[in-house]
């Protein structure tokens, strides 16, 4: 039986093909719910004004006057400077990767290197005032003006030069507020009730979202984005629902997701993918992500439906086999997984219009389409107990029983209080290629065709048996793949070819040692292959092999073209109880040597020694001890004997060779904590005052 074809849903644009609602993507492929603001941190008691975040996540935010605040995204305590008033009274300000846009309520624009100790250029805009700032996720901004009662957008990139004028229409009302998002444009126009988008290549509106759903009696008076997915609306209520202080969620396509309070009225809002700054008149707050612990967590979901898939028709066999949906869950945390099919052209196109409708959030088209298909109940799954936290679910939704051509399939993730949030991460649509019915008597087969039947559902079941082993069967090859095979079987396949081995070894050493096999093993007990040893498991330029006896002779002088030894060579003399005569001789200790015995091999305790030298800092010296000798020892044979001497350098220098090139100096200056010795190192000052038996003198200065 051949493997059946399958429609695979795992990336950005392959979810981006159907309908993705209330979802952030993340850059692996999977998608998860969009997680809410969880609570907030005083960062900056008194006014705070404008606000800004980094594309590496560093806040900032000035004081109204002339004090410029800078945040780490770890960093509980933020740091401040005085800055010119130009930038410390701004209203308005966006941070690029290089420098700092500034807008006061005039028409000028100013943009400062990030540490604001360079004002780099001032742009003044073809307007009345400037209303708005945005990021555009580069080191531009794009800008929200007025000119007379005519709202323009404009972009202005890194160096000051500004692009064409959008207007935007001004039948709703002066805009207040500008964000992007993407290659879109978000507008907070009609008095701070309503969200627009705008494309700004073509100066139209894809659509309009109203903020009373979420927030009614509410009024947003500022916006902003992280330049891709999210938006962030704050505002304040009437005082006829309380005049509470909010800040709306909302995604890149205008789906209103999570309300929550603030303490105070907002001046300026800004956000990341994972941090939220705003700022008031009682201080500065930064947000971050709800945790598990929040019982807002629980409420996020995430969904996705397909776009319309189609099985060739055929006879004899089913169109469909099944849905798998892949999902990490958490405990508590579910998947939801449903089908809806047809063979009603009218209904298939009608589908197909609404899910190309743009000018309607993602959740009102699925409120839609759901109107529109008779969906099947849906099958609920959680984590198996007792799994790995890591590891996949495996959803299995059975198509064997239906019969029309076109199918839809949608998927829901349901985060649970408590948890840390699900994603998903693949979706599988099968249809048959070939079937095991078409292998049985034609009795049976013409029997199990029939919707409902049980035959055909044993068959089906082992159908998905089958392939999964299939599945497993031809992905067996990776488990020997050293760049592929999960981190335990590179310590299984490393024992099974006996290669030298300790499983403390770093994961990146596990898999260049067992792609050096075949080298290693072929090599075992010489120098190539020590070598090669060395070479998987320390950086180039780290280890240095010096086999003494083998590679060097001893050092001789003789006449021009007689012979003589090359350098480097061994430097050989007599030893300290060598007896010369006329220079040392002792009755009774000396005696003439046995012309008939042979003479002993002065060279003798150079056999079978080698050194090994590794240059290293302290750290990756206690890191790589404890693996790298016995590693060495197992390579080279038994008749060696090996000497590991560590370097305390982070590169061996060049083998001298005596030539013009060759410069004789003394050893670098030892520091503490990076290779200093006992008893060779010292304490000095700059003029070389050193510590004596009487210690420190009054006045030692230590540098």
């Amino acid at each position: 039986m051949t493997q059946p074809r399958r429609y695979h849903f795992a990336s950005a644009a392959q979810w981006g093909a159907g309908l993705l609602a209330r979802a952030s993507p993340a850059a692996d492929g999977s998608f998860a719910p969009f997680a809410p603001w969880g609570v907030g941190t005083l960062m900056q008691p008194g006014a705070g004004w404008g606000a800004a975040i980094a594309p590496e996540d560093t806040a900032l935010w000035n004081d109204g006057a002339q004090r410029l605040w800078q945040a780490e995204r770890a960093d509980p305590e933020p740091a401040s400077r005085v800055v010119p008033a130009a930038l410390g009274a701004a209203r308005h300000l966006v941070a690029g990767r290089t420098q700092l846009w500034a807008a006061g309520r005039g028409p000028e624009l100013s943009a400062w290197l990030r540490d604001v100790s360079v004002l780099r250029l001032r742009v003044t805009i073809d307007a009345d005032r400037i209303v708005d700032l945005a990021a555009d996720g580069s080191d531009g901004s794009w800008v929200l003006a007025l000119r007379g009662t005519q709202a323009l957008a404009l972009h202005v990139d890194c160096s000051g030069t500004t692009g064409p004028c959008v207007e935007l229409a001004s039948h709703c009302g002066t805009p207040i507020g500008l964000a992007c998002v993407g290659e879109r444009l978000v507008v907070l126009e009609a008095g701070g009730t309503r969200l627009r988008w705008v494309d700004p290549r073509r100066a139209d509106s894809a659509m309009t979202i109203p903020l009373g759903p979420v927030r009614p009696g509410g009024r947003a008076t500022v916006i902003g984005s992280d330049a891709r997915r999210r938006i962030v609306v704050g505002g304040v209520d009437d005082a006829a629902f309380g005049g509470g202080a909010w800040v709306v969620d909302c995604d890149a396509d205008g789906e209103l997701l999570a309300s929550m309070a603030l303490p105070a009225a907002p001046n300026a809002i800004a956000c990341s993918a994972d941090q939220l700054i705003v700022t008031t008149a009682r201080g500065t707050w930064r947000f971050g992500l709800a945790g598990p612990a929040d019982a807002r967590l629980g409420e996020a979901s995430a969904s996705f439906v397909t776009p319309v898939l189609t099985s060739p028709p055929a006879e004899g066999r089913a169109p469909w086999l099944r849905a798998e949906f892949r999902a990490l869950l958490p405990p508590g945390c579910s998947a939801e997984i449903a089908q809806a099919s047809t063979d009603d052209a009218d209904q298939l196109a009608a589908v197909r219009a609404l899910l190309a409708e743009t000018g309607l959030a993602p959740a009102a088209r699925r409120q839609r389409l759901d109107a529109l298909l008779d969906w099947s109940a849906p099958m609920r799954f959680e984590r198996v107990d007792g799994s790995a936290l890591d590891a996949a679910t495996t959803c299995v939704l059975p198509l064997h029983d239906l019969r029309a051509r076109w199918l839809w399939i949608a998927v829901d993730v349901i985060a649970a209080p408590g948890a840390a949030a699900p994603s998903a991460l693949s979706l599988d649509v099968l249809y048959p290629d070939e079937s095991l019915l078409q292998y049985l008597p034609a009795i049976y087969r013409a029997q199990a065709e029939q919707p409902g039947d049980f035959l055909h559902t044993l068959v089906a079941t082992l159908e998905t048996s089958v392939h999964g082993l299939d599945d497993r069967i031809a992905t067996l090859g990776r488990l020997l793949d050293p760049a592929d095979a999960p981190v335990p079987w590179l310590d299984a396949a490393a024992r099974w070819l006996g290669l030298p081995w300790d499983d403390a070894l770093p994961t990146p050493a596990k898999r260049a040692l067992l792609a050096a096999a075949p080298v290693l093993l072929a090599q075992r007990g010489t120098r190539d292959g020590l070598r090669a040893l060395l070479a998987a498991l320390l950086p180039a330029g780290r280890a240095r092999i010096d086999d003494v006896g083998v590679a060097h002779g001893f050092a001789r002088l003789s006449a021009a073209g007689s012979g003589g030894a090359r350098l480097p060579a061994l430097l050989a003399g007599w030893p300290d109880d060598a007896i010369v005569l006329d220079t040392k001789a002792c009755l009774g200790r000396g005696r003439l040597a046995d012309p008939a015995r042979p003479a002993p091999d002065p060279a003798a305790w150079l056999a079978g020694r080698v050194e090994v030298e590794i240059a290293a800092t302290p750290t990756e010296q206690r890191a790589w001890s404890p693996w790298l000798g016995p590693l060495i020892e197992a390579m080279t044979p038994l008749t060696a004997r090996l000497r590991l001497r560590w370097t305390a350098t982070t590169a061996l220098p060049a083998v001298p060779v005596l030539d013009a090139t060759l410069s004789l100096a003394a050893d670098p200056p030892n520091r503490l904590g990076d290779g200093a010795t006992l008893g060779r190192s010292r304490l000095e000052g700059r003029r070389g005052s050193a510590l004596d038996d009487a210690g420190a003198a009054p006045g030692l200065r230590l540098y």
